[in-house]
């Protein structure tokens, strides 16, 4: 039987994939990021904790539910509760990453963290045959992330130009 080889990824080359493939999904972010940093401070959280709402939890669809959440008085059991199961689909497309990820499983394991729908889907779809590097998707995912820390953090310095009537 004939054994087939693949070639791995050169580290430039998989940064040069992770800073070209990050960088739509970082301007996708930037808007959404900033409406999310104004409606985390008009639910009354600081510049501080809506950033750290992000850095910490990096799950859009969850973090504008929880900010509702809060708004709305909900206890902290049930956000935590809302969250897991609107985030519940990660751990989906975390495995089905790691199995196209090159790497130690430790190494890709702790990927997993990074996963959102944006870089799963990029990464899903441009992945080579050979496999995807840990460094092109560490890359693109902390592009995205970085995008979304500054949206956030952005939006949530300038939410008192806004007066909430607008929003």
């Amino acid at each position: 039987m004939r054994e087939v080889r693949t070639s791995r990824i050169g580290r430039r080359e998989a940064v040069r994939w992770g800073l070209s493939n990050g960088a739509p999904i970082a301007l996708g972010y930037l808007p959404v990021a900033l409406t999310f940093g104004i409606l985390g401070r008009q639910a009354g959280l600081s510049v501080a904790e809506v950033t750290g709402m992000s850095a910490w939890v990096y799950a859009g669809a969850s973090q504008f539910l929880a900010v509702k959440m809060i708004a709305s008085g909900v206890g902290f059991f049930e956000i935590v509760l809302s969250t897991f199961i609107l985030n519940f689909r990660h751990f989906l497309m975390s495995t089905v990453l790691a199995r196209k990820i090159e790497g130690s499983k430790p190494g890709v394991t702790a990927l997993s963290y990074w996963v959102t729908d944006e870089t799963f889907v990029v990464a899903s779809l441009h992945a080579r045959p050979e496999g995807l590097s840990a460094l092109g998707f560490l890359t693109m995912a902390l592009t995205a992330y970085l995008s979304w820390l500054t949206g956030t953090f952005l939006g949530g310095m300038f939410a008192d130009l806004i007066p909430v009537r607008i929003v």
